[in-house]
């Protein structure tokens, strides 16, 4: 178990005691956790073989592979929420895309980009209801894990203001307590409200709770001496940037945990999934290349095989 106690990172074995610690080792560098691309068609490495296919994904604003500890499957899809657009035959959409996998391997789960307390099918983002009613009429919606925590912290009326209108009236007392103060309000409450339970190897239970939670508290502290300088619209971009980042926190406590959950797929805003490659690409076995997607250049497919 990992866990913080304010500002006093603890990381201990469970049980805990005093005299069973982890011995924590950084990585060197990015060639620590990834192996070699083979070529520009195939990627491999144990147990999960990767070979590109003629088959595009519709609406897909980005789309990334990895693999974690030769077994795991992560593949991160991003939409534009909003936007929608066919690609040229032969090619799927992300809901069908998802159900595929969710159907075919039992232990896959899908993370979607919304609250437990929000209606999925009523979210403003085509593909999370259409992969919601789907996966419904399959009876597969307990694979779904909703990772949104930023209402959670801000409010309903937080969350809408910061991402769309609002903030532009607030005073800089208004933004901070709006904006920043909720955070360390909810710590100050729930001092294990980020805590890691389970089995993470040390290296990684130490980047998510030494190093990627604190820098997230470094940035409100940085934004809070720029309130009185720097216009709304910027103030506005570092909040978000923040808020981005701790939604993501909860993602990855999902994606590095070691359990038998053998895929994951995420679906997200394409600044999500650029946060979640820059992490996650220290702690994985091979990855195949990030692609970009618009409604001109579509993203192409992998088939995979795994292997036990």
């Amino acid at each position: 178990m990992y866990y913080r106690t304010n500002d006093l990172v603890k990381i201990q074995r469970y049980p805990s005691s005093d005299d069973d610690r982890y011995t924590i080792s950084l990585p060197d560098s990015e060639e620590d956790y990834r192996n070699s691309i083979i070529n520009n068609q195939e990627y491999h490495n144990k147990n999960i073989v990767f070979i590109e296919t003629n088959i595009q994904l519709n609406s897909a604003s980005g789309f990334s592979q990895l693999i974690f500890k030769t077994k795991r499957l992560i593949t991160m899809i991003s939409e534009n929420h909003t936007e929608t657009w066919k690609c040229p035959n032969p090619s799927i959409n992300i809901a069908e895309y998802v159900k595929n996998c969710i159907v075919r391997n039992p232990k896959s789960k899908v993370l979607l980009e919304y609250n437990t307390k929000h209606d999925p099918s009523l979210i403003g983002s085509h593909s999370i209801q259409e992969i919601y009613n789907l996966l419904k009429k399959y009876n597969k919606t307990t694979s779904i894990i909703p990772y949104d925590t930023r209402s959670f912290f801000l409010g309903d009326r937080g969350q809408m203001e910061l991402y769309h209108y609002g903030i532009e009236n607030y005073t800089k007392y208004e933004i901070f307590s709006n904006f920043i103060e909720p955070y360390f309000l909810k710590l100050q409450e729930n001092p294990n409200l980020l805590s890691l339970y389970g089995d993470y190897d040390p290296d990684i239970g130490y980047y998510l709770v030494n190093t990627y939670v604190p820098d997230i508290e470094n940035t409100f502290r940085i934004i809070v001496t720029y309130l009185d300088t720097y216009p709304v619209e910027e103030i506005r971009k570092m909040l978000k940037d923040a808020w981005l980042k701790i939604a993501d926190y909860f993602v990855l406590k999902y994606l590095l945990k070691n359990d038998d959950i053998n895929e994951y797929i995420i679906i997200q805003g394409y600044m999500h999934q650029q946060n979640l490659n820059n992490v996650l690409k220290y702690f994985m076995t091979d990855m195949v290349q990030t692609q970009t997607g618009n409604p001109d250049k579509c993203v192409n497919l992998y088939k995979t095989y795994q292997f036990n």
